[in-house]
């Protein structure tokens, strides 16, 4: 899946994103509208990645954000604790 450039999968009951975290021709991932409860980048392969939408999930851990080196926009909603860890 080399082409494949943009990720739309909003409402669809999705808790991870696991099955795309070595997809490195990404640019855009919008997960908006899922189950999601935590975002772990540490070892992910998105080095294209823009731009995130993860609005409207239930997060509460974010981590590994240094991995994704050209995220220029990132849509988080609201975070339920604060528990975001960003390993510079």
């Amino acid at each position: 899946m080399i082409h494949l450039r943009e990720l739309r999968v909003d409402n669809n009951l999705i808790t991870s994103l696991d099955g795309i975290l070595q997809l490195d021709g990404l640019l855009k991932v919008s997960v908006k509208h899922n189950q999601i409860n935590s975002l772990d980048f540490m070892g992910a392969r998105l080095p294209h990645l823009e731009v995130l939408e993860c609005q409207q999930n239930c997060i509460s851990m974010v981590e590994g954000l240094e991995e994704l080196v050209c995220l220029m926009s990132l849509h988080l909603g609201m975070i339920l604790h604060d528990d975001v860890n960003d390993r510079r």
